[in-house]
């Protein structure tokens, strides 16, 4: 297992879904996310995890923020409501927030990020024990396009699916 991306304190059992996102913008890390959301007035960088695509961190590399390192409330997939009111705020709150760096409005993600995002939910919903129907993008949650019209849904599905059975027994 990927004991790494254990939070010290243990996992919070607040989680119960994983959303997917871009992040719109063909560069990006974390650094980066956590200075534009800063920017917004925000404290921190509003995902649990940025997945990069080689341009300010590896190509597939994770990074952890410290929302996850905190198990604190995300910013990512607010769906009405004022920011500072919890009316609205359920997957800020239960949804671990993973951003993939990239605009998969023009292209999709590379290979080696979609294989470090299925490691990742394999890894989370099997800590957090979510069942495989509580992995979200974005757009299902929130009139968004995001993850993009290129992002390989299907191609995460059967990643999963593969970790899932060469795990069972």
């Amino acid at each position: 297992m990927m004991s790494k991306w254990l939070p010290p304190g243990g996992l919070s059992d607040r989680w119960s879904c994983v959303v997917v996102h871009h992040t719109a913008s063909d560069i990006g890390c974390l650094k980066d996310i956590d200075r534009w959301h800063r920017d917004k007035g925000w404290d921190c960088c509003g995902y649990h995890f940025v997945i990069g695509n080689g341009t300010g961190s590896g190509d597939g590399e994770i990074e952890v923020g410290p929302r996850w390192w905190d198990q604190s409330t995300g910013a990512h997939t607010r769906l009405f409501g004022a920011p500072s009111s919890h009316e609205g705020n359920y997957y800020n709150e239960h949804g671990i927030g993973i951003v993939l760096v990239g605009n998969f409005d023009k292209t999709p993600p590379t290979k080696k990020q979609m294989e470090a995002l299925a490691e990742l939910v394999y890894f989370l919903t099997t800590q957090a024990n979510l069942p495989n129907g509580r992995i979200y993008v974005h757009g299902d949650l929130k009139k968004t396009d995001c993850p993009g019209f290129f992002f390989p849904r299907l191609g995460l599905a059967t990643r999963l699916r593969a970790l899932y059975q060469g795990h069972e027994g």
